[in-house]
């Protein structure tokens, strides 16, 4: 192992990273107002939309907290030569 062969590994991963191309999917998630009118968000609901994305091949990139009445969440899924 030494200088070169570590350059080389970087170089075909930057090969690699050109030829990645990925698609995104940002949706909302609706916040609900609970006592003293602090928005809340039902985990349970959340966890099964991400849960069922995860398993279509989407990764959770971002959930910001957009509006006050909703969380915006980004994912990222790899684009395969069969989508």
């Amino acid at each position: 192992w030494n200088s070169k062969s570590a350059g080389m590994i970087s170089s075909g991963r930057k090969r690699l990273l050109n030829f990645m191309k990925w698609e995104y999917l940002v949706f909302n998630f609706p916040l609900t107002m609970k006592s003293f009118r602090l928005p809340t968000v039902n985990a349970e609901a959340l966890a099964s939309q991400l849960n069922q994305l995860g398993s279509e091949g989407w990764e959770l990139v971002s959930v910001t907290h957009s509006t006050s009445s909703s969380l915006t969440a980004t994912l990222k899924r790899l684009i395969t030569s069969n989508q």
